[in-house]
């Protein structure tokens, strides 16, 4: 017979310790349950304007506030901001070193929202020669109404009959379930399979496109993130020789250019 001390002393030698049933514990934890406290995140982009005159803001300040860094908007007024917050949040302006009234913008989860943000300038904010945006001259279509300004180069490039286009009505018509469906009939372009990071979109030779978003560049951007009736066109263009030198980056095959539909823009 064993000694009862014996015996006492060999069962806390079997036992596990806390910190073993810890560390056990940790390890079998399901991985969604650790992705789901990944906090969720958005894009945001859009046109800053002068209200009244409608002239872009070129060079003014967005930053979204708690959230480092921000962006400047363009030529033209655009701006685009990744890896947002999603919710709602308060998006502060400022150009020529004059804060503006923040805006409130509800952010939904890994979606991108396109806004048209008018500004109503104080009188020492005049415009002044320096700023004053050149723009290109207007294409005038006797034949039907003009496009939004932004897609006038859209249409230009269509007219020319170089890549393949894709326009609102376009996708009007068809409805798809998500914009990569568009995509499936596109000469050149393979979309293939479906995972946590969307559907795979490369050209028939398996190489990748460079995104684009109104015009800027969207490195990582997944194509479905953006709901149908937010985007206003598509231009599909396969190798470097067919992509315009706007679009085009170096090691690059191609590019997919998206372009957002405004909120003033008709249905």
């Amino acid at each position: 017979m064993i000694p009862r001390h014996v015996a006492q002393r060999e069962a806390q030698r079997r036992a596990p310790s806390v910190r073993g049933v810890v560390a056990i514990l940790a390890l079998t934890l399901p991985l969604a349950d650790v992705a789901a406290q990944q906090p969720a995140t958005a894009s945001l982009g859009g046109i800053i304007v002068e209200a009244g005159s409608g002239r872009p803001l070129g060079g003014a300040s967005v930053t979204i506030l708690g959230v480092a860094g921000g962006e400047t908007t363009d030529a033209e007024g655009r701006f685009l901001l990744f890896d947002v917050p999603s919710g709602r949040q308060r998006l502060l302006i400022s150009y020529r070193g004059h804060e503006l009234p923040a805006r409130v913008i509800e952010l939904e989860p890994g979606r991108h929202t396109a806004v048209r943000i008018s500004l109503a300038l104080p009188a020492t904010l005049e415009p002044r020669e320096e700023d004053v945006v050149a723009l290109p001259p207007l294409d005038v279509d006797v034949e039907g109404s003009r496009p939004p300004g932004k897609l006038r180069p859209f249409y230009r490039r269509r007219d020319a009959g170089r890549g393949a286009f894709i326009t609102h009505a376009e996708i009007l018509e068809r409805d798809p379930r998500q914009m990569s469906d568009m995509l499936r009939e596109v000469p050149g372009v393979r979309v293939s399979g479906s995972s946590s990071f969307g559907p795979g979109i490369r050209t028939a030779r398996g190489c990748g496109f460079q995104m684009f978003i109104d015009g800027l560049p969207a490195p990582g951007f997944r194509l479905d993130d953006m709901p149908p009736q937010d985007i206003a066109g598509i231009e599909i263009y396969i190798g470097a020789s067919q992509t315009p030198v706007e679009f085009r980056r170096a090691g690059e095959c191609g590019a997919l250019v998206i372009w957002t539909r405004d909120p003033a823009d008709p249905t």
